[in-house]
């Protein structure tokens, strides 16, 4: 065991001649019948370790360590070997054939009650939910089922830790993407506010994490909630992350898009929402600093901002809007 786990956790080159050679399978039966704590500790960590590495494995050779991970998860309570099993399977199901159907209604809850642990099993466990609900969206129903678990993962968007805040806004964003789900995020107390001020903070992966939420809201939220977010200052936090440049300023150019297509369709004080956001874009320099990113040396950034102009501006030198 502690042969191969030294081998695959150093080349992924040697983990592969050891999947290929039929080893893997023995090393997970006796791992499934063994009492031996030790033994149980040893060996999932060498089984993880040939479910890890750059590149990931050939998943036909792993995809039967998956049943032996989802028992550990269930059974087990040494915090090691919770953390080995998790890890791997992160990696298995981030694979694009993974099946929902190899976990167990209690494997969910066990990644549900991890979030409010210690950060070796809150952080595997995290990606582990993101990748399930943004693979198999169905699998909300259940996570949201559990009064505790929005609130989880709410506490954690205000973790010290930078890694963990995250992928807290990984998983939440995976949410998001389907209204019947981002709705229930959408109104817990504090979450706009929390997402709004990560979008301020220096850290290029909060903002972008929370940005992709905003976006969502904006996206598939129905006009009430639109407005809703135009009154709390979505729009400022959009013409910050245009300030910025690579990722934030390509997240901040497709949340205005995103915003100026509904607002169109939002009256405020007998005008048309998006009109007030036009106007505002003008005052403030946002429609300026739209206009350099254009000219962006990113192609995303530059598609997205010549997209802005081309549909809601006539022309730079007219400057005329076409609401």
């Amino acid at each position: 065991m502690w042969l191969f786990g030294n081998i695959s956790g150093d080349s992924a080159h040697f983990r592969d001649v050891i999947l290929k050679a039929g080893a893997f399978e023995p090393m997970l039966r006796i791992v499934d019948s063994t009492n031996n704590k030790s033994m149980i500790k040893q060996g999932t960590w060498a089984i993880s370790n040939l479910c890890r590495g750059v590149p990931l494995p050939d998943f036909k050779y792993v995809i039967c360590a998956i049943p032996t991970f989802v028992r550990i998860v269930e059974e087990e309570s040494d915090a090691e070997v919770l953390r080995d099993a998790l890890w791997a399977l992160y990696h298995l199901t981030e694979k694009a054939e993974f099946d929902i159907n190899q976990l167990t209604d209690k494997a969910l809850e066990r990644f549900s009650a991890f979030l409010s642990s210690s950060l070796d099993l809150v952080i595997p466990s995290a990606k582990i939910l993101g990748n399930i609900v943004k693979a198999f969206p169905e699998a909300s129903i259940k996570l949201t089922g559990n009064p505790e678990f929005i609130p989880k993962i709410y506490s954690l968007l205000q973790h010290p830790r930078g890694n963990v805040r995250r992928d807290a806004l990984y998983l939440i964003s995976s949410f998001t993407r389907s209204w019947e789900f981002g709705k229930q995020f959408f109104e817990v107390t504090g979450l706009i506010e929390c997402c709004m001020n990560l979008i301020l903070s220096q850290r290029s992966a909060d903002s972008v994490g929370a940005a992709i939420i905003l976006f969502d809201f904006v996206k598939f939220g129905d006009l009430s909630h639109v407005t809703m977010l135009y009154e709390n200052g979505i729009l400022n936090s959009f013409l910050h992350l245009i300030s910025k440049e690579k990722k934030e300023a390509l997240s901040g150019l497709r949340g205005l898009q995103a915003l100026l297509k509904r607002t169109g369709k939002i009256k405020k004080d007998d005008q048309k929402l998006r009109q007030i956001c036009i106007s505002s874009l003008k005052d403030c320099g946002g429609l300026d600093r739209i206009k350099e990113l254009c000219n962006s040396k990113y192609e995303k950034t530059k598609l997205e901002a010549n997209a802005i102009i081309n549909k809601y501006f006539k022309s730079e030198k007219t400057k005329d809007v076409v609401i």
